[in-house]
């Protein structure tokens, strides 16, 4: 029994490395040994009664849990639940109290060097030495290994082949991009072929390409590894072979993916029509909806079990909105699976404080805020067609043959494309594909090797400055200074954007109460959950009332219940008439945008609104329309009519169309009642798939090139919402450093 007591984490730990320096080991553990299993399958994590404290905070509390044998296994929750916590106890890298803790039959409460041998662990943070090649790192782990060099070779050139680092094999590190930074840390993990491997969010903004190779990697070890890990992808969620939900640093449910959704006890609904965003507050107000938000043309509408007056009810009620064409109910998934249990766990509540601090957000599963529903209720902005678009008027920011070299690197190649004013413009690509480049480039941070930009009507190539004063801009790290409260950042913010007085309370009276800031607002900036941090950092770059707001992966490594929050207050901003300009690799997220562009290896592939990105790269919706017999034949003459192909099915008509237009939703309320009665359901093409589709076609079946100037990019990473017109000295001088020891040859020095 191990009843090992400390308040703090400890900085070095007992024996345990980290990625480049992998973990584990061998004894398994009685109390759960699987006699059935080979010797090596007997692992076992065993934790009763566990509870981990940073100080007076609790950021575990009372966790069970028993895990065995080779699987999957994905530990989800919202940001500050615990995950991060919860793996690195298991890795054996902070004291804790507990009954009993084990790990592959080690006692944490001991001498942890045992895991030694058999424990991989990679953290968030990876640890690689940048300054050694690929091949010189896995040599380095070996090492500290003791792997006989024969295993070294063999292993390592597996490892590389699988990961396709292997024509990397002599790069340094730190001029990898991203996501070959996360395979080589993974590499470096599997390289002494651990028992048991720990991921802590091995994904997080990674596209999804090298996200698919990844997984690719954990698969080949599935069968033979216990693995777990921590990630806010629903995809990768849906994937695990089991689930682990926590909240408040409690275990709200565990199970496999289809166990979680039959607990879930939740009936799912999808409204279609051309304004969803009004059709999700509309469904909020009916008294037994527990959530509904919008997802590209269709509202999501959750119906608790104890609440629901019957599918035929909710459909009909449903149809009867504003703006609603069609409805349908559809199969519990594995999003609304865990906006459940995020419900759950806010209704059981419990003492436990969550990872960073004493006060643990809870998010609102919808907005909450009564004038955002007045407004969407509505109804959103008309968009202008791109035809429709008035060359001096109707452009926010216009991009032409736009080209940035680094010496002979190409980083950006005569990219062309137009933004029109209040849209949401998703600007995608694979990791190194030029996106961080290009908006350099159009915010005046970077100025282009060819080309011209203009944002607001101002040329941003030879008035860099009267830009900036017209845009915000929120990076991939939201920049708090952590040493201060939310409160002081404000003010330090406000300074340099010349705002004080009663001018600023106002301003951010509003801007507290619309992105629910009021209780953190004398918190230290570092203790803020994450989803808090991502909408603290919104609100600072918009503090100055942007016409044009640039995100460069704003929702990486947030939860879904914050994620949704935040692109609801994104939504907001382009009501409001500002034009969004962002970059993500939840393609889910793409649904809420008005436009998408794809660019990889720097140039343009694609650049449409998301219904004609789905007409070009699939077949588009697939329908389903249950008709009765003696209806069926003119059900079929009247889709064919329209142009349509219709094919008889049992029970109904199978039709695709490559989108939904008004012509579409009429045949469907006429053919199938609406959807009202159930007659209706509408398959649409995963924008997933469709990006992996135009990946692979702009590559001719190969994989995306790795991107070497975006380590050999002079432009510094500012801060997020630091007004671009500031600078510090020893910001401009290491820019000037990197400039002189960069060759501009994408060599990474």
């Amino acid at each position: 029994m191990s009843d090992t007591v400390g308040g703090h984490e400890r900085h070095e730990p007992r024996g345990v490395p980290t990625a480049r320096d992998t973990t584990t080991t061998g004894r398994d553990s009685a109390a759960a040994r699987d006699a059935s299993a080979p010797a090596r399958h007997e692992q076992t994590i065993l934790l009763r009664r566990l509870e981990k404290r940073f100080g007076t905070r609790r950021a575990l509390a009372g966790i069970d849990l028993a895990l065995s044998g080779p699987q999957l296994v994905g530990i989800v929750g919202a940001d500050g639940a615990g995950k991060t916590t919860l793996l690195r106890t298991i890795a054996g890298l902070l004291e804790f109290t507990a009954e009993e803790a084990r790990v592959l039959g080690v006692d944490l409460a001991g001498d942890v060097r045992e895991l030694k041998a058999q424990l991989g662990y990679v953290p968030q943070s990876f640890s690689l030495h940048r300054d050694l090649s690929v091949i010189e790192n896995l040599r380095f782990t070996a090492r500290l290994h003791r792997l006989p060099a024969a295993d070294l070779e063999r292993r390592a050139r597996e490892l590389l082949e699988r990961t396709g680092l292997a024509p990397f094999a002599h790069r340094a590190a730190g001029a990898l991009s991203g996501g070959m930074k996360q395979k080589l840390a993974i590499a470096n993990a599997l390289l002494p072929e651990p028992a048991l491997l720990v991921l802590d969010e091995p994904t997080a903004g990674v596209d999804v390409v090298a996200r698919g190779e990844i997984w690719t990697m954990l698969q080949a070890r599935r069968a033979d590894t216990l693995i777990l890990l921590s990630t806010s992808y629903l995809d990768e969620t849906a994937a695990c072979d089991r689930l682990v939900y926590l909240d408040a640093g409690r275990v709200v449910a565990s199970g496999t993916p289809a166990e979680l959704r039959a607990t879930a006890a939740l009936e799912l609904y999808r409204a279609w029509g051309d304004d969803a965003r009004a059709i999700a507050v509309a469904a909020r107000a009916l008294p037994y909806v527990a959530d509904a938000h919008a997802a590209g043309r269709y509202a999501r509408v959750a119906v608790p079990l104890g609440r629901t007056p019957g599918a035929a009810r909710v459909l009909a009620d449903l149809a009867a909105l504003p703006h609603v064409r069609v409805v349908e109910q559809r199969a519990v998934d594995i999003e609304s699976t865990l906006l459940a249990l995020a419900r759950k766990g806010a209704r059981d509540g419990g003492d436990a404080e969550g990872e960073l601090g004493e006060r643990r957000e809870r998010p609102e599963l919808t907005s909450g805020r009564d004038a955002h529903r007045e407004r969407s209720a509505r109804g959103r902005r008309a968009m202008p067609e791109r035809s429709d678009l008035d060359p001096g008027r109707d452009v926010a920011i216009r991009a032409a043959h736009l080209t940035k070299r680094f010496g002979d690197f190409t980083a950006v190649d005569d990219l062309s494309f137009t933004v029109a004013p209040g849209s949401i413009f998703a600007f995608l690509g694979a990791n190194g594909s030029g996106k961080s480049t290009t908006i350099r480039m159009l915010i005046g941070l970077l100025t282009p090797t060819a080309g011209s930009v203009e944002v607001a009507g101002i040329d941003v190539i030879r008035t860099p400055r009267r830009v900036r004063d017209l845009i915000g801009y929120m990076g991939q790290r939201v920049s708090l200074y952590a040493g201060l409260t939310l409160r002081e950042n404000l003010e330090f913010y406000a300074g340099l954007y010349g705002l004080a007085g009663a001018a600023l309370e106002q301003r951010w009276g509003a801007l507290r109460e619309r992105f629910g800031l009021a209780e953190a607002e004398h918190e230290n900036a570092s203790e803020l959950p994450a989803g808090l941090r991502q909408r603290a950092g919104l609100a600072l770059s918009t503090l100055h009332r942007p016409r044009i707001l640039f995100l460069d992966e704003p929702t990486a490594g947030v939860d879904i219940q914050n994620r949704l929050r935040f692109w609801d207050l994104i939504q907001e901003e382009a009501e409001s008439g500002v034009t969004v300009f962002v970059t993500t690799h939840f393609l889910e997220e793409v649904e809420y945008c008005d436009w998408v562009c794809f660019i990889d290896a720097g140039k343009l592939i694609a650049n449409a609104a998301p219904d004609a990105i789905r007409r070009r790269y699939s077949e588009g919706y697939r329908m389903i329309v249950r008709t009765p017999a003696d209806a069926r034949d003119a059900a079929l003459a009247a889709w064919r009519n329209a142009g349509l192909d219709p094919t008889p099915s049992d029970g109904g008509i199978v039709v695709r169309t490559p989108v939904l237009t008004s012509r579409v939703f009429d045949l469907l309320a006429s053919t199938g009642r609406k959807g009202a009665d159930g007659r209706v359901q509408i398959e649409q093409p995963e924008m997933a798939g469709l990006f992996r589709g135009l990946m692979l076609e702009a590559h001719g079946g190969g994989a995306p090139r790795d991107d070497a100037a975006a380590a050999c990019d002079p432009t510094p990473h500012l801060p997020t919402a630091l007004p671009l017109r500031w600078r510090t000295p020893s910001t401009c001088a290491r820019r000037r450093r990197r400039a002189s020891r960069c060759g501009g040859d994408g060599c990474g020095r």
